[in-house]
């Protein structure tokens, strides 16, 4: 990666440039905590355990109810695949914990919606924080809105 650094307004703009992945390379998990601190973020957004490249995760916010998406690359025609997954890899289900390591405290309704809907429950921020466990096949997409639990996320996610 790079480092871009340059004057705005009052203060300054930095700007680390790189390859972008859904995947860290061995010792990029130090950097980029260490770049986290740097920059006074305590905490990433997600955790995603084990770290592997088979996986995506991202999270977003839309009124106050937090979306996960997981989503695992599926099996290629090609010999190798550039996210190093093999053609002739089983198709056997993987299983990874998401943790939300930001969220507020409280406690908060889960819910996967989409395809296989299905009610979680509530759950402490504590619980999210730790993770949730996710199964996944290949090329399937996982989303679940986690709203608080004053506000159901299935109310939520259909708004």
């Amino acid at each position: 990666p790079g480092v871009v650094k340059w004057s705005y307004g009052q203060g300054e703009v930095v700007a680390v440039l790189g390859k972008m992945r859904s995947y860290l390379q061995p010792g990029e998990g130090s950097f980029l905590a260490d770049l986290r601190r740097w920059a006074g973020i305590a905490r990433p957004n997600l955790t995603v355990t084990p770290n592997d490249p088979r996986v995506f995760a991202s999270v977003s916010e839309r009124d106050g109810v937090q979306y996960l998406a997981v989503f695992r690359y599926g099996l290629t025609t090609y010999s190798r695949h550039p996210l190093g997954v093999r053609a002739d890899e089983p198709d056997e289900p993987l299983a990874v914990r998401v943790g939300l390591p930001r969220l507020a405290e409280g406690s908060y309704h889960v819910r996967r919606i989409g395809v296989g809907a299905e009610d979680l429950g509530v759950k402490t921020a504590a619980q999210l924080i730790e993770g949730i466990e996710i199964t996944l096949q290949h090329s399937e997409l996982q989303v679940f809105a986690i709203a608080p639990a004053e506000r159901r996320a299935d109310d939520a996610a259909t708004h």
